[in-house]
Order: structure tokens, then C-alpha cells, then sequence
């Protein structure tokens, strides 16, 4: 089992050697491009683009025609195997959708510095924070990060963990809670807040899409990944890059990571700058610009996989355009329930037909609500044994706490990149 690093949604632990299943997902190389002299850079070829035409809930997934269920889950694990990025379109998440929630938080970080300031906390680097990153003082980027707001404090999707250990309740982590500012969006009479709570909803329902593919490809019980992730302990960020002098073209603005989620869902706009390394050559390769939203497999899903769905590092560098405009990104993570047991899933069976795992509801024993027993025709586990060893979300934040201090205070910055 692979140990997890406290990513995205705290600080980012940087990795610099081993392997998994064979996979070099950690080559000696250089993790900084030198300004003026990003004039080769390549293009992945293998990042696939999938069309999700009709897809908006995990039930839909289930009610597609068997040959399109295959089609689509073929050309989905393809692309997350070979790359760990991959490009839906014609998803729930609209064209119109992704222009308006850009804009919406352009309309954020254009307002007065006092009035962004006012929205942060000095507590911890969430809601409004901006800080100077790889290139130096000129290099300001500035971030929104939200938390689920059906709640008043996260810690209210932490306490079942406690309480299922009978853990004293006043032990649970201080949570957090969204500071929103009082503005509409750019859409006419509506707020920004009701903006964004709406778009994290389309991200929650396309994640549960990629879940529910995710637990056909590797023949588990119907919902299984899927209440895993029931409580929405997830996070999003809105950031800003903003403009650099042209000779840092090439530079780096977001060093290297792999992100601590289970799926992690961005758009962004036309300015570029996305590059993944492409783990069997071992370079820096950039991410073109298309439409739809673009999806990467994170550090969870790597541990639900066994590492068949690889959390592929990548970062940000500094594009021609960055000279002249700024670059908007938002960026959805979505991570287990905090007390979700993470252990990896057995393998898709090779002596399979290619189509088996698409009876999965004929193959599931019905009189245990979906919970137990799968036919031997896919797989021979109970829910009980896929998670023998397990580790939960809570145990492995724990477990990292002090090295996370330690990488805090080496990190450049006022404020930390999360």
C-alpha cells in the first residue's frame, strides 16, 4: 500500500523517487523551466477527449445502451491509464457554464484589495489569499478556495469519524466555512455565491459520473466509490496568475505536484500554461487547450486503483500571452469522507470478456442491498475483503501532520499555494 501525501488541500508534499507498478512516476529531472528558453516544448498526443453527451447523474451511467457504457469507459480508462488526464465534453457542465463561472470569478478578483482582503484570514490561508510564488515579487497570483457550504463548519462532516470511535468530540480538527462577498455574478439577479455553490454542484454530479465508471471498470458493488465520497468534504479554488514581465516565459508559476483528491476538475481560460510529465519519457509536456472540462486523476485514486489510475504530476509555467493578460482557473477537488477507509480495489480481471463487467447490476446479489456479493463471473470479493488494509482520509492527514509543518516553513511565499 502506498503512503499519501497532504496535497492539494493543505500543502503540497513534493516526491522525488520511487515507483509504482513498475510505473517511473518520479525521474530525475529538472523541476524549473529557465526563463527565455521554453522554445521546444511538445504537445501531449495522448490525452484523449470523451464525449458525455447525456450523462448528468451516476444513474444515467447505469441506464446507457451496453455499447456505449463500453465505449465510453474504454476511451475514459485509456486516457486516465496513459496520462492521467483526460477531456470530457458535452458534459453537465455546458460551455455556457464554464464562460460564466470564469467570468463570474474575474468579477471576484477585480475588486479593491481592501474588499478582497476582507474576505481571507490570517488563521489560515483560505477564502481570499494571494502570495508570490516561483518568480519572485513579481510573480502575484491570488486564490479563492470554498469549502462545502451546505454545512456552518466542515467539522460537521468530520464528526461521524469521531463519533464512531467514541473519540471526544472537542479533539475534531477546527473547521472551516466559506466568507463570501456581497456581489452579484455574471449572471443577471444572481449572487456569487449562489454562482458558485451552483457550479460546485454540476462538479459534484460529473465526479459521481467518473465514480460510477470507475467502479464498473474495476467490477464493485453499485455505489460503492460513491459513498465513499457521500458527504462532500471537497474543495475549490478560483485563482488569478497575474501578468509577467515577457522574459519570464517558460518560467514556473505552480512548482511540480500531484493533487491530494480523488478527481480533480478544471477549467480554465485561453491563456495556457498547464504542462504534465509524461512518465514515459520523462519530460515536461504541455496540456492544449480545448473544450470541456479537463479531469486528472489524484493521489486517491491512485490508492483506490493500486496505481492503475497513476496521480500524475503537473504544474504551470509562465506562456507568451501571461506577458500581456492574466490567466483564471478553477479548480474542484474531490476527496473521500473524512472517515473513508482508502485501500486499493482489485484489478479488472484479464480472462474476462470485454463486456463483463457491464451486466454488473445482473451480477450484484440483490438481497443485500447492493452491498456484498459479486457474481464470480467479474470478481470473487466481498465489500468486506476490498478493504483489509485499509487507511482513511483522517489517518493519513494525521500521520503527515509534522512533515507538512516542516515543508511550510521552507515554502517561498507569504501565503501558502494551495
Amino acid at each position: 500500500m502506498h503512503t499519501l501525501r497532504f496535497g492539494h488541500l493543505g500543502a503540497r508534499l513534493w516526491r522525488h523517487q520511487g515507483t509504482i507498478r513498475g510505473i517511473p512516476w518520479i525521474c530525475n529531472i529538472s523541476t524549473k523551466a529557465n526563463p527565455g528558453h521554453a522554445t521546444s516544448r511538445q504537445i501531449h498526443s495522448k490525452i484523449r477527449s470523451v464525449d458525455m453527451q447525456g450523462l448528468g447523474c451516476a444513474e444515467e451511467v447505469h441506464n446507457l445502451r451496453k455499447d456505449r457504457l463500453l465505449h465510453i469507459r474504454q476511451a475514459l480508462m485509456a486516457s486516465l491509464r496513459d496520462t492521467g488526464f483526460v477531456y470530457l465534453h458535452n458534459t453537465n457542465i455546458q460551455t455556457k457554464h464554464i464562460t460564466s463561472t470564469l467570468q463570474t470569478a474575474n468579477m471576484l478578483f477585480d475588486l479593491a484589495d481592501e474588499e478582497k482582503a476582507s474576505l481571507g484570514s490570517e488563521e489560515c490561508s483560505k477564502c481570499y489569499y494571494r502570495y508570490t510564488h516561483e518568480g519572485g515579487s513579481c510573480d502575484t497570483i491570488e486564490a479563492f478556495n470554498i469549502c462545502n457550504d451546505s454545512v456552518s463548519s466542515t467539522s460537521e462532516l468530520r464528526t461521524p469519524y469521531f463519533q464512531k470511535r467514541e473519540y471526544p468530540l472537542d479533539l475534531i480538527p477546527l473547521g472551516r466555512s466559506n466568507t463570501w462577498p456581497e456581489m452579484q455574478s455574471s449572471e443577471p439577479c444572481i449572487s456569487f455565491r449562489d454562482a458558485v455553490k451552483s457550479y460546485w454542484a454540476q462538479c459534484r454530479k460529473l465526479t459521481e459520473c467518473i465514480l460510477t465508471f470507475v467502479e464498473i471498470e474495476f467490477g464493485v458493488p453499485r455505489g460503492y466509490l460513491l459513498q465513499k465520497h457521500s458527504r462532500g468534504d471537497d474543495s475549490m479554488e478560483l485563482k488569478k496568475y497575474r501578468p509577467l514581465p515577457p522574459d519570464f516565459e517558460g518560467s514556473v508559476r505552480i512548482s511540480d505536484h500531484s493533487d491530494l483528491s480523488t478527481i480533480t476538475i478544471l477549467i480554465q481560460d485561453s491563456i495556457g500554461g498547464l504542462q504534465i510529465l509524461d512518465r514515459g519519457v520523462c519530460e515536461w509536456v504541455d496540456v492544449d487547450l480545448r473544450d470541456g472540462v479537463l479531469i486528472n486523476t489524484g493521489d486517491f485514486l491512485q490508492q483506490i486503483t493500486n496505481g492503475m489510475l497513476a496521480s500524475t504530476r503537473h504544474r504551470v509555467i509562465a506562456t507568451k500571452s501571461q506577458s500581456r493578460n492574466s490567466r483564471t482557473s478553477v479548480v474542484f477537488f474531490a476527496t473521500p469522507n473524512w472517515d473513508a477507509f482508502i485501500s486499493p480495489l482489485i484489478p479488472p480481471n484479464p480472462n474476462l470478456d470485454q463486456d463483463a463487467n457491464l451486466d454488473l447490476d445482473a451480477n450484484l446479489d440483490q438481497d443485500s442491498n447492493h452491498s456484498h456479493k459479486i457474481n464470480t463471473r467479474t470478481c470473487t470479493r466481498t465489500e468486506a475483503e476490498i478493504d483489509p488494509g485499509h487507511t482513511s482520509r483522517s489517518e493519513m492527514k494525521w500521520e503527515i501532520l509534522e512533515a507538512l509543518e516542516a515543508k511550510r516553513d521552507q515554502m517561498a511565499g507569504d501565503k501558502m499555494p494551495f
